[in-house]
C-alpha cells in the first residue's frame, strides 16, 4: 500500500501541474530497491551461515550486483 499511494500521489501532483500548462515529467524510479535488495543478499547469506561482515565490502557488493542480474527484473512492472 505505502508504494501505490506515494507514486499515486506524485501522479496527482504531475498531472495538476501538468493541466496548470506547466512542462511536466515525472519518472518513477527504482532507488527505493536498494534495501531490499540488501536484504535479499543479507537472507541469502544467511542461509549460508554467514554475515555481510564475514565476507567483507568488496565480496559483499560483487554479490549484491550478481542478485541484481539475477533476480533485478522481477518487481519491475512492465
Amino acid at each position: 500500500m505505502g508504494h501505490m499511494l506515494n507514486h499515486t500521489e506524485m501522479d496527482i501532483l504531475a498531472r495538476w501541474q501538468r493541466m496548470l500548462g506547466k512542462d511536466t515529467m515525472w519518472l518513477p524510479g527504482t532507488d527505493h530497491a536498494g534495501i531490499a535488495t540488501q536484504m535479499m543478499v543479507e537472507r541469502q547469506l544467511a542461509s549460508e551461515g554467514k554475515k555481510r561482515q564475514d565476507i567483507g565490502r568488496e565480496a559483499f557488493i560483487a554479490r549484491t550486483w550478481q542478485w541484481k542480474e539475477q533476480y533485478g527484473d522481477t518487481s519491475l512492472s512492465r
